[in-house]
């Protein structure tokens, strides 16, 4: 009979010892308030002594050598000692459960033996409480009968840790009793059982100070065993064993696997991070734990939300500060103005944005140095009429500088309204106005849309400050740079022609000498000279070498006789009006018109603890026309033109569920000088497509290898060119 092996003896003895712990089981954990004091009882099968630490003064740990037979659960414990409780699985392998208390600062405990399990009372205790033993490690009796007359009696006080296991000690000795009995909860009483004599009383030690910057101490051990496990769940259950404050940062996503056996917090995070690919940094007694540009962030948040304000405390010389406070609450709206209100101060409280503040301090330098030459400061409000306020600022500041020039209180109160346009709220003097347009004429088609490109309307109102007789120069000024502005309108039309339609277009000439309208072959002869680079005949049409029309098109100045040729191919099942909006645009202010649609669609989909994360954008598809006139002085118009057509082909899927949408994109982009009244046709967007046509008989067509006899396929290629047609006048 073959002998065990010695690997076979060590898995039986392994066996052999898991086998008490497995019947080991808590079931029960209880916890209530009884005479001031805070009581947990612990209840179970066999449960067995446990051991108690704490840690920070403020947590009180018992870890159960046994099987968790409920659920783990977090609860306040609202006492006069305590304030919160927590228990669940501490480690699998050996199983260990461990219920951790929240105390109010420190606080003297009791562990006793109940029925069934283990009780802590937590709290001073009361005189009759401190007659009653507490449970304790049993002392060896000796043979010495004469200590049999001695009653011990223990108290644990709160203190920090030196190791994981609780160790109590025996802190006085009862002598004056001549016959000691032991009282049991049921009331009877044990013989007194033989103690032996301690030669010298340990005194309980001084609790310890401690540091808050060293809230975590470096003996804390931590016992973590996970498999696939999220790195958020990982650190939570980190920071609920340690009792240490630890922050994870949106970003950090993954799963880990990880064992660890007793190391110390630090060593934990250390390794967690270095598998994981992220770090962690200590700010006072908390760890983040993130990516180093979301760390970095998080340090720098504070300091960057504190810096985004400034305050200045400007010293005056020769205003008065409620002068000044008046006059800067006007012309800033947006920072705080706060006047010097003791008799023998003089100064003014500026709180707001840096760039802001720096304007408000040279128009009080400004103000000072007009009071300094002796004349009369006068405040003018100047209603602005037609021009654009931030404009007309930017103008009085160059040819004006003496005069304090703001921006009216309006500047944020004014809503947008049709018609002309400035830069949004926050954009500088310098920038281009921003675009506005106001339909007019006949309704859009449907989905489309006019963009103005702004949200606001500019203000309307000048605060002028200064001597009389530079801000009697200012209004001057004024009075002739504030002029009404001349309107265009903009008559487009957007046509999808077949290229059919395309040769007969190309030769129809003959509208532009009669009002008929004649669709010639493009083989015919053109009715013009031929000979030269470009001849130009009387409308202004410009011809190639061989009086044929290249594939672009030119201006023309008769658009009646040519819009009613574009009428005629709309009337052509192949051919497709897109769109035939009309704009108006002041002089200078750019239009933009969309037509189509808006297209919503899924980025990204990400799976996190707390559900899917689904990130979706948006892209427009359709017909996109920006258009930005400029009205000289003998009514010619200069156009910069940017027309743009995009259709969706499709759409690409992307790792994760998102897709992102394909576009065919079609635009062109130029600058052009048109009379009032021309018009200026745009070709070249060429689009071609192939149409793929079966025709079967029913059943037979769909049969294998002889299904071909019974079909008939048809492949037809179709192109067609997008024509943009702009009509321009200038309004009076």
């Amino acid at each position: 009979m073959r002998s065990p092996q010695r690997s076979e003896w060590v898995a039986i003895f392994a066996l052999l010892t898991l086998i008490p712990l497995w019947g080991q089981q808590i079931k029960a954990v209880k916890a209530f308030e009884q005479d001031g004091q805070a009581i947990v009882q612990v209840r179970g099968e066999q449960v067995p002594r446990p051991s108690v630490s704490t840690w920070q003064g403020r947590y009180l740990v018992l870890d159960f050598k046994a099987r968790l037979g409920t659920r783990r659960q977090e609860t306040r414990f609202t006492t006069p000692v305590t304030t919160y409780l927590r228990y669940g699985w501490f480690s699998n392998n050996p199983p260990r459960v461990r219920v951790v208390v929240t105390m109010r600062g420190r606080q003297p405990y009791q562990v006793e033996a109940i029925e069934g399990g283990w009780q802590v009372r937590i709290g001073q205790v009361s005189a009759q409480q401190g007659a009653r033993p507490t449970e304790a490690k049993r002392a060896i009796p000796e043979k010495d009968k004469a200590s049999s007359n001695r009653l011990v009696s223990i108290r644990i006080e709160c203190e920090p840790p030196q190791e994981r296991d609780s160790r109590e000690s025996v802190h006085h000795v009862n002598e004056g009793s001549s016959r000691a009995q032991i009282a049991q909860r049921d009331g009877t009483t044990l013989p007194p059982p033989q103690w032996r004599h301690a030669g010298e009383e340990p005194r309980p030690r001084q609790p310890v100070a401690m540091n808050p910057a060293d809230a975590l101490p470096r003996e804390a051990m931590v016992s973590l065993d996970f498999v696939g496990a999220e790195i958020g769940d990982v650190l939570k259950a980190l920071a609920i064993q340690s009792g240490a404050n630890i922050v994870t940062a949106p970003d950090v996503k993954g799963t880990i696997t990880i064992s660890l056996n007793r190391v110390s917090v630090e060593e934990a995070l250390n390794l967690i991070t270095r598998l994981s690919g992220y770090r962690y940094e200590r700010i006072e007694n908390t760890y983040i734990v993130g990516t180093p540009k979301s760390i970095a962030e998080f340090k720098g948040s504070e300091t960057k939300s504190e810096s985004s304000r400034i305050v200045e405390v400007l010293t005056l010389k020769q205003a008065k500060a409620s002068d000044v406070a008046a006059f800067l609450n006007a012309a800033f709206p947006g920072i705080k103005v706060t006047p010097s209100t003791e008799k023998d101060s003089n100064y003014v409280l500026i709180e707001g944005e840096p760039n802001t503040v720096a304007a408000a301090k040279e128009a009080v330098n400004r103000f000072e140095t007009a009071i300094g030459t002796g004349e009369e400061i006068v405040t003018e409000i100047y209603r602005v009429r037609f021009a654009d306020a931030r404009d007309l600022m930017r103008i009085l500041n160059q040819l004006v500088p003496t005069v304090s020039v703001a921006l009216g209180p309006d500047a944020m109160l004014s809503p947008a309204r049709s018609g002309g346009s400035s830069a949004a709220p926050g954009m500088s003097s310098g920038d281009a106005p921003s675009a506005t347009a106001q339909q007019m004429g006949a309704a859009m088609p449907a989905g489309a849309s006019t963009s103005t490109g702004m949200d606001k309307q500019p203000p309307n109102l000048l605060v002028l400050m200064g001597a009389p007789r530079e801000v009697q120069r200012a209004l001057e000024v004024l009075q002739k740079v504030d002029i009404k502005q001349p309107q265009v309108l903009i008559e487009a039309r957007v046509m999808d022609l077949s290229e059919a339609s395309l040769k007969s277009l190309g030769l129809s000439w003959s509208m532009f000498q009669s009002s008929s309208i004649n669709m010639l072959d493009r083989t015919q002869q053109p009715p013009f000279p031929t000979g030269e680079t470009t001849t130009p005949n009387q409308q202004g049409v410009r011809f190639n070498k061989d009086g044929q029309l290249g594939i672009d098109f030119t201006i023309v100045k008769q658009p009646v006789d040519f819009s009613a040729t574009l009428n005629a191919l709309a009337q052509d099942q192949r051919n497709r009006l897109l769109a035939s909006p009309r704009i108006a645009t002041l002089d200078g202010r750019s239009a933009r018109i969309f037509i189509g649609d808006e297209i919503n669609y899924v980025k990204l989909i990400q799976q996190t603890q707390q559900g899917a994360n689904v990130q979706t954008d948006s892209v427009q598809a359709g017909i996109i026309l920006e258009v930005l006139p400029r009205v000289h002085e003998d009514h010619s118009i200069t156009l910069q033109i940017r027309p743009e057509v995009s259709v969706i082909t499709g759409f690409l899927q992307v790792p994760g569920g998102g897709s992102l949408p394909q576009l065919a994109r079609r635009n062109a982009e130029t600058t052009i000088r048109l009379n009032n009244g021309e018009t200026l046709v745009i070709g070249g967007l060429i689009r071609e497509s192939d149409i793929k046509t079966i025709q079967k008989v029913p059943l037979l067509g769909d049969l294998p290898f002889f299904g071909y006899l019974f079909r008939k396929t048809n492949t037809q290629r179709d192109r067609s060119e997008v024509v943009i047609t702009l009509t321009v006048r200038v309004m009076e």
